[in-house]
């Protein structure tokens, strides 16, 4: 199996735009999502990968890629300092690599750590933009090889191309979802004054009728 790419000068610069052109050919966030877990994977050699945007103190999976083992379900919520790799990686703000036998998970959802079973080693690496952490990417091994600092490097190298694409589209989704939100709420304010106005119209048709 090839190992990872050095990135070294011209080496380091070709990848980059090789995978911004790459990444920003995605059309939503489901295919931005796809395409970064799957070049994570590839390239660093691992067997899965997932990204989850951080909300307030939370990570939320936006998706998972993992073609022989189980998926991690996407909307499913992890405290952010939940275990200690990510919250040394979103300190450092680095590339962090650690191994599973020795991560502290504090998931209060069983289910959650069984999709841990098997997977050895990990490494992880914050996605920023503009200074901003915006969403966690990890890519995970079930072999007995750990982590590199090449590896490292190409993960850092894949956050920082696709985190304007997966801003992008989330900030979208975000948008999509307020919008939804806006028409729901005019929709709702617009039946209660029809049924105003209906009440209305009936009162004062009741109250002229006795006269006629």
């Amino acid at each position: 199996m090839p190992g990872p790419r050095l990135l070294r000068g011209s080496a380091n610069e070709t990848l980059a735009a090789e995978l911004v052109e790459e990444f920003n050919t995605a059309s939503d966030t489901e295919a931005a999502v796809r395409l970064v877990l799957h070049r994570a994977v590839t390239e660093t050699r691992s067997d899965r990968g997932v990204i989850s945007w951080i909300e307030g103190s939370e990570m939320v999976v936006a998706g998972c890629f993992d073609p022989f083992g189980e998926l991690v379900p996407v909307g499913s919520r992890w405290p952010l300092a939940g275990e200690q790799v990510s919250a040394v990686a979103l300190a450092e703000g680095r590339p962090e690599a650690g191994s599973y036998s020795s991560l502290g998970v504090d998931v209060p959802d069983p289910a959650l750590r069984d999709t841990h079973s098997r997977l050895t080693h990990l490494l992880v690496v914050p996605v920023a933009v503009a200074g901003e952490d915006v969403a966690i990417l990890c890519v995970s091994r079930r072999r007995a090889e750990e982590f590199t600092a090449e590896d490292g490097e190409v993960l850092d190298l894949i956050a920082s191309a696709g985190a304007n694409a997966l801003r992008s589209a989330h900030l979208s989704d975000l948008l999509g979802a307020a919008l939804l939100e806006v028409a729901a709420g005019r929709a709702d304010a617009a039946s209660v004054e029809r049924i105003k106005t209906d009440i209305l119209r009936l009162a004062s048709h009741e109250l002229r009728t006795p006269l006629t």
